[in-house]
């Protein structure tokens, strides 16, 4: 097997937007990223394929209210809308709606006096999970998982003993299918795949 030699190139076009192109190694583009600003002040990164198909197209900006808003349109013409807010209290609102503007999923981010942090996840078919974050005066940290009745799917709890090895204990009477889901959701609640399950 030969290796092969790929090569990027990046311009800036009259307009002021910059466009980073990948080249295989005859030379022929593979890909291309454009990075460009709308007159409202948005952001715009569109990649597109070797035929000029969109690949994928995200679009920054912000409402009247200073709210951040991302546009995400894939190749299939998939689209949703990230909307972050916050209320009075301060607390952090992430809004995901689907192309027709129906609600896929709100996650509400909050701390209490303590410091402890509380993520509230709330599908578009009603169902909801919160994952708490908190810290006891040994600096264990302890996440759980609990539904929309209270009642504790999961517990991770990070320590560490006097030689500095770290244990994690996970409390749980979820089978295993499901527990691997709800680890999946502790480690990234912003992926939009553990809602498909």
């Amino acid at each position: 097997m030969q290796a092969q030699t790929y090569t990027i190139s990046k311009r800036v076009d009259i307009f002021g937007d910059t466009i980073i192109t990948y080249h295989d190694h005859q030379r022929k583009n593979i890909a291309v990223i454009k990075n460009s600003t709308d007159i409202f002040g948005s952001k715009i990164k569109t990649i597109t394929g070797a035929k000029g198909e969109i690949i994928r197209k995200v679009k920054k900006s912000k409402d009247i209210f200073g709210n951040d808003i991302i546009d995400v349109e894939d190749a299939n013409g998939h689209s949703k809308t990230i909307k972050t807010t916050k209320d009075i209290f301060g607390n952090k609102i992430k809004t995901i709606t689907g192309p027709r503007g129906e609600n896929v999923v709100t996650m509400k981010e909050s701390t209490d006096i303590f410091g402890n942090v509380s993520l509230e996840i709330k599908e578009g078919s009603g169902r909801s999970r919160t994952i708490k974050s908190s810290v006891d005066i040994f600096g264990d940290v302890t996440k759980t998982i609990v539904d929309q009745n209270g009642r504790q799917l999961i517990a991770v709890k990070k320590s560490k003993n006097i030689f500095g090895d770290e244990i994690t204990s996970i409390t749980t009477q979820e089978d295993p299918e499901y527990v691997k889901l709800l680890m999946r959701l502790l480690k990234d609640p912003l992926d939009n795949n553990i809602f498909a399950d």
